[in-house]
């Protein structure tokens, strides 16, 4: 412990070494009195240093069940229970019952990472956000026989994208109230969506209405400069979106392609999935340049 001096990373490596070792003594009492003097020495808690002990033979257990599925598959047979370190076996479970339970060959459950969300999913997102904020602004005036007709924003986006269906079902039903609300001509405004019965819709709505972003009062003064709302600049921001949105879909659909033609065999259906892949290429292209994007290939 001396050589570590007042190095904080070498103190915390001599610890380590300690606690690994401790970890392997088989008797529970030798192992509680080792755990004490050590938490005295190093100033820490007796706590912290049994909590260190159980990961790491939580660690050679996983290891060793690894190294035992291994072996099965190698060999084609049984094999024997996996061997623990030397002295586990003997540990005391009436003196250290949590201790003792870690020394049980079990699978260490691991926490359960979220569901990755696709690039499609977030392009959605933004779509639905942008028509829960402002859905009802209008955006341009059209000439019509009848008389100028003012066109929302809820108008011109859901009319732009009536060939997609959105694939995560929050956003569906989004979708679902928008191209509804257009087909009666009544667009509701953001308290119907923040006052909707539909928990997730209305928890969702909620998300989207708090600031992102937001800025100091009195920023855009004491610079002198201004800082355009994305109210003010909706007819191009709903412009990219509607072309982000067709990307994102053309996209998946050539990520679909590429993998059946992965499993097909037969030569016409592998020169149909070509000729489809080709125009979607194009469509992709086209998309791209529109919004400014190199495309790299795919």
């Amino acid at each position: 412990m001396q050589d570590a001096g007042d190095d904080p990373f070498r103190k915390a490596g001599v610890i380590k070494e300690m606690v690994e070792s401790i970890s392997k003594i088989p008797d529970a009492i030798t192992r509680q009195i080792f755990f004490q003097q050590t938490a005295r020495l190093m100033d820490l808690s007796e706590e912290t240093l049994i909590t260190e002990a159980n990961k790491r033979v939580r660690e050679r257990i996983k290891s060793d069940s690894k190294t035992r599925e291994r072996q099965e598959r190698q060999q084609e047979s049984p094999t024997p229970p996996i061997d623990l370190p030397s002295g586990v076996s003997g540990f005391n479970s009436d003196d250290e019952p949590d201790f003792a339970e870690l020394m049980a060959v079990e699978q260490v459950k691991q926490p359960t990472a979220p569901p990755k969300r696709s690039p499609l999913s977030y392009q959605e997102e933004e779509f639905c956000r942008l028509l829960v904020l402002y859905g009802t602004i209008i955006i341009e005036t059209e000439i019509r026989e009848e008389g100028n007709h003012e066109v929302s924003l809820m108008e011109y986006m859901v009319g732009q994208t009536y060939d997609l269906e959105f694939e995560t079902p929050v956003y569906q039903q989004f979708m679902a109230i928008f191209r509804a609300a257009d087909q009666q001509q009544m667009y509701p405004d953001t308290n119907f969506f923040l006052n909707h019965t539909e928990e997730l819709i209305q928890q969702t709505s909620i998300d989207f209405v708090s600031e992102r972003h937001p800025l100091s009062e009195n920023w855009a003064k004491m610079h002198e400069i201004y800082i355009p709302h994305e109210r003010d600049l909706l007819d191009k921001i709903a412009h990219g979106c509607i072309l982000r949105l067709k990307k994102a879909f053309n996209d998946q659909r050539m990520n679909e392609i590429k993998h059946k033609l992965t499993v097909v065999t037969q030569a016409n259906e592998q020169e149909e999935l070509l000729i489809q892949f080709m125009k979607m290429k194009r469509i992709d292209q086209a998309l791209a340049k529109e919004l400014g994007i190199v495309v790299t290939g795919h």
